[in-house]
């Protein structure tokens, strides 16, 4: 039961102030995993993250139920996945009035724009953490996977779903240079 518990205060108090979206939700995810209740290590949770996107649909929810299911099996992804839409759906619904009526004033437009930062940080912050522990043995492979992956979706506009599939293929044909 303890367990359960704690899946669900994890997720909860990870998603409780999240701002932006799913991704936004990840630092904080990361923080309730790995330094909190040790459940993975910043690895393992680095291979979630990637799974998780390349599949469709939020992400939040994706490691919620992935997260939940490694700790505490069924009943822990459904409580992960509550404790994760839960928080969103109850603010949605009682902040939704109180936004609409003042999206217009100084007030409310300068918190978007103040908060807008301390996402791009967080987001950097757990790039970073995950990254350390991720790549210790950096290819050329890699490097040229990482420079190929940059110039497809930004000079080429590439989608970012088909790089991501051609990197499984990548991986898959060539993993024993990669590792």
């Amino acid at each position: 039961m303890y367990t359960f518990w704690s899946l669900f205060v994890a997720f909860f108090r990870a998603n409780i102030v999240t701002f932006g979206g799913g991704p936004t939700s990840i630092p904080l995810i990361r923080k309730e995993v790995v330094d909190v209740y040790g459940w993975m290590t910043n690895e393992e949770f680095a291979n979630v993250i990637a799974v998780g996107n390349s599949l469709p649909g939020p992400i939040a929810t994706k490691l919620a139920a992935s997260i939940g299911y490694q700790v505490g099996g069924i009943t822990g992804a459904i409580i992960s996945i509550i404790a994760t839409v839960g928080p969103t759906a109850l603010l949605m619904t009682v902040l939704f009035a109180f936004m609409m009526k003042y999206k217009d004033t100084k007030v409310i437009k300068g918190i978007m724009i103040a908060i807008q930062p301390v996402i791009v940080v967080l987001l950097i912050q757990v790039a970073y953490e995950m990254g350390k522990g991720t790549l210790n043995n950096i290819s050329i492979l890699l490097i040229g996977i990482f420079l190929l992956s940059l110039i497809a979706v930004f000079y080429f506009k590439i989608h970012p779903a088909i790089i991501i599939i051609l990197a499984i293929f990548i991986g898959a044909i060539f993993s024993e240079f990669i590792i």
